[in-house]
C-alpha cells in the first residue's frame, strides 16, 4: 500500500510536468522545484526503497525532456537527508550540483529563488499555496471538470 502511494505521487509529478512542458517558456527556461518536507514523517521514509527511487530518478533525469535548473529542499529532517544521501549516487553530476538543502533557513532559499514568485508560506510575496488554484492551472480546454 505504501509503495502504491509513492508511485501515485510519482505519476502525479509526471502528469504535472507533462502539462507544464507544453509551454515554450518552460521548455526554454527549465524548472525550479521546491520540495517542502515539513509534513514528511519518519514512518514515510520506509516508502523510499533505493530500487524504486533509482527507477524514479532515471525516469526524470534520463527520459523526461525537462531541464531542471534547481531542486530545493526545505523543512527536511535528518532522515530525509539520509534518504538524499542514499539516492545521490544515482544522480548525474549536473543534477547533483543543482540540489540545494535549506532546512528551515528560508533566507538561503531566497538567494536562489526570488521572493516575488514564492508564496507567503515560503517567505515570499505571493498568496499562500492553494491546491485548488494549482489544479485549475493544470486544466486545459476540453478537460473534464469536477
Amino acid at each position: 500500500m505504501r509503495q502504491l502511494r509513492l508511485l501515485s505521487t510519482y505519476r502525479a509529478l509526471w502528469l504535472i510536468l507533462e502539462r507544464y512542458i507544453e509551454h515554450i517558456h518552460n521548455q526554454t527556461n527549465g524548472f525550479v522545484v521546491i520540495v517542502d518536507w515539513t509534513e514528511f514523517t519518519f514512518r514515510q521514509t520506509s516508502n523510499l526503497k533505493p530500487s524504486i527511487l533509482k527507477l524514479m530518478i532515471e525516469g526524470l533525469q534520463d527520459c523526461f525532456p525537462a531541464r531542471f535548473k534547481g531542486v530545493h529542499f526545505i523543512g527536511q529532517s535528518w532522515y530525509v537527508e539520509m534518504a538524499l544521501a542514499a539516492i545521490k549516487p544515482f544522480l548525474n553530476e549536473k543534477i547533483k550540483e543543482r540540489i540545494y538543502v535549506h532546512g528551515n533557513n528560508l533566507s538561503t532559499l531566497h538567494e536562489h529563488v526570488h521572493k516575488d514568485v514564492l508564496p507567503t508560506d515560503m517567505g515570499g510575496e505571493q498568496p499562500s499555496y492553494n491546491p485548488e488554484t494549482f489544479l485549475t492551472s493544470l486544466r486545459v480546454k476540453g478537460d473534464v471538470k469536477k
